[in-house]
């Protein structure tokens, strides 16, 4: 359903803009007519939403983003056993990512020094399959670049390890663009989707390949180690 909805979304971003042309006063036969479009598809994603709300049901979120939280913990663990030395490691779990990435505006708003400075933020976003990508940039409009010199130890520590990455641009938001919004040096690491249907209930546990969560935790544990021997 996220995909059906991509047309609407940006149906209803040309909707506001002939809405601003007409305020100025312009008018015509191809105005009414992508007004008349626009309103259409505008309205067509309204229903799905809809649908999608009062009739859908509930899902287990494997992927997205269960597989991330576990990244996390593992991630943590390992870390743990190994003595950095200048370098200070958190790992946050902030939620709500798909209430307007609140569960990130408010780890920002209370901690502020997390945007500025020194301080490298690495996003884990439906992680339970392979092949990986890191992000350059995200937005549906407005595209924000990432931090270029996180892209590069991502992909030293994935080359390092052994893990395949590339480089591709989230077309959308991931929980990371707020900070991304306030100039923090972040990407997101995400995975492949094609066999889950996001939102859906075939994300499902079974789904996932525990191969690529442990490829994920060596990728984080890697960068960790880069940084901490550059920084």
């Amino acid at each position: 359903r996220a995909g059906v909805l991509t047309i609407p979304f940006f149906a209803s971003m040309l909707l506001a803009a002939l809405i601003a042309v007409r305020s100025s006063g312009a008018r015509g036969v191809v105005m009414d007519a992508l007004s008349l479009v626009a309103n259409l598809v505008v309205g067509i994603g309204v229903l799905l939403l809809a649908e999608r709300e009062f009739s859908g049901e509930p899902i287990c979120g494997a992927n997205d983003n269960a597989s991330g939280v576990a990244v996390n913990i593992a991630a943590a663990r390992a870390l743990v056993e190994r003595s950095f030395g200048t370098l200070e490691v958190i790992l946050v779990f902030t939620g709500a990512g798909e209430v307007n990435a609140s569960g990130m505006q408010s780890l920002i708003r209370d901690h502020p020094e997390l945007v500025a400075g020194e301080t490298y933020m690495v996003n884990l976003d439906s992680v339970g399959r392979s092949p990986f990508k890191v992000s350059f940039a995200e937005g549906p409009v407005i595209s924000r670049p990432v931090s270029p010199e996180l892209v590069c130890l991502a992909l030293r520590a994935a080359q390092n390890a052994g893990i395949e990455l590339t480089p591709d641009r989230i077309r959308f938001t991931s929980d990371i663009y707020p900070a991304l919004v306030r100039g923090a040096k972040a990407t997101t690491i995400f995975g492949e989707e094609a066999d889950f249907v996001r939102r859906s209930p075939k994300d499902r546990p079974e789904n996932i390949d525990e191969r690529s969560l442990i490829d994920v935790v060596r990728l984080v544990c890697g960068i960790a180690r880069l940084l901490e021997r550059e920084g």
